[in-house]
């Protein structure tokens, strides 16, 4: 597996970026509010990569569905895990789910998604832009 530095990830994310802003629904979606901003290092750790983590349901066993009291600054966290770590039941590689949830006057949304490359998938700019875009909310584009 290549090794991925910080530096090389985030040169990848800002490069995909590019892509994600040219979607055509970028601004009506309301991602167009604020500048993108890249920082290395999260504030917790990949959902999938949970001992017993489901990816039916989003808990584990060591935390149930994956609530907070207060949601993050960051819309979407990037994570490069190995593939074994993100092959869903089926046998497919899923490079997203739900990172945080919030609620709210008893309503629950998803308030950070959380997208998985592998250090193969990471030189790859198209499809890293491909994985932000679903991260953020959008339908990707071919």
């Amino acid at each position: 597996m290549p090794e991925v530095t910080n530096e090389v990830l985030k040169t990848a994310i800002v490069a995909a970026l590019v892509k994600v802003m040219i979607h055509p629904d970028f601004v009506d979606a309301g991602l167009a509010s604020g500048t993108a901003q890249v920082d290395i290092g999260c504030p917790s750790p990949a959902r999938a990569t949970q001992p017993g983590f489901d990816w039916e349901t989003g808990g584990s066993d060591e935390q149930g569905a994956p609530f907070v009291d207060t949601p993050s600054q960051y819309r979407t966290f990037a994570f490069v895990v190995s593939p074994s770590q993100i092959t869903g039941p089926s046998g497919q590689i899923l490079h997203g789910t739900a990172q945080e949830l919030y609620i709210s006057g008893g309503v629950g949304a998803e308030v950070t998604s959380a997208v998985y490359l592998t250090a193969d998938d990471v030189p790859n700019i198209e499809a890293v832009g491909k994985y932000l875009e679903a991260g953020v909310g959008l339908v990707p584009q071919p």
